[in-house]
């Protein structure tokens, strides 16, 4: 295990642990991998008709979708930037429990949002992926919580 993983709060440890298990299990699948990515992600078309698709399609994606990621460096950048760099503080702040209800409420109302503005502005997106909607919110809350820190990137 490596020795900053240990240090950081349990709920972010198991999300970083939870989304890179899905990137490998999605690479490893090959060819397969377009199949569970889409039964993972979440398709805004199903809104804009009343199929049975809509009523029984994939519910649990409005969930899952932000647990699978287009890229590595995609997974990457969700997972250290947003909660490595930022949500171990905001966690250590409100509170596992607390931190996990807000990560997910977050990423159901960004992937809602994003479908929804796919939708009216006719982008035509066979799937949303990644948890970057919840990572912002983390984001946000960081900077709300400790406007004064100095945040270095590299690069």
């Amino acid at each position: 295990m490596l020795t900053p993983f240990k240090y950081l709060s349990p709920v972010i440890q198991k999300l970083m642990i939870i989304n890179a298990v899905i990137f490998v299990i999605g690479f490893f699948l090959g060819p397969y991998e377009g199949i569970f990515t889409w039964a993972l992600s979440l398709t805004p078309s199903i809104l804009t008709k009343v199929t049975p698709e809509f009523w029984f399609g994939k519910p649990w994606s409005i969930f899952t979708y932000m647990f699978v990621h287009g890229s590595f460096f995609h997974l990457f950048a969700n997972m250290f930037f947003g909660l490595w760099m930022f949500g171990d503080s905001v966690a250590r702040d409100i509170g596992d429990k607390h931190f996990l209800k807000l990560y997910l409420l977050a990423g159901v109302f960004a992937g809602a949002l994003s479908a929804v503005v796919y939708i009216v502005f006719q982008v035509p997106i066979s799937g949303i992926v990644g948890a970057s909607g919840a990572t912002y919110a983390i984001m946000y809350l960081f900077c709300r919580n400790n406007p004064q820190a100095t945040v270095y990137f590299m690069f």
